[in-house]
């Protein structure tokens, strides 16, 4: 509790729910997104990725390191929509990059991830 206090102290929030509000080092508002696509690097199979759109249209890469990949795998289906609280925002390597977006959503099992259903 009071870690998830001073990180927000110390970053802030985003402005809005939106993939294209996003920024660097600020922790997220809710998140209502579609899944669309999961993967896993060649040689880091201890991490995740997958690919979520919202309703505008953004796109942004969600990523699940090798501590919480089993829950977040578990979670998450592949063309379902989803709300995601409690997540950060980082910036992805050159090697990690598939999008031009300047952000990746980092999640875990202090992740408020809810299934929506199958929204159109």
């Amino acid at each position: 509790m009071c870690r998830q206090f001073l990180f927000r102290f110390l970053f802030g929030r985003c402005q809005g729910p939106r993939i294209s509000e996003l920024k660097y080092g600020c922790l997220g508002g809710v998140l209502e997104v579609r899944v669309l696509r999961r993967w896993s690097r060649r040689f880091h199979d201890d991490e995740s990725w997958f690919l979520a759109v919202d309703k505008h249209g953004d796109a942004v890469q969600v990523f699940a390191a090798k501590t919480a990949q089993s829950f977040v795998e578990a979670k998450f289906r592949l063309h379902s929509c989803y709300s995601i609280a409690d997540y950060t925002c980082a910036k992805p390597d050159k090697y990690q990059k598939i999008l031009p977006a300047l952000v990746c959503v980092n999640v875990g099992r202090a992740s408020n991830i809810r299934n929506l259903g199958d929204r159109e």
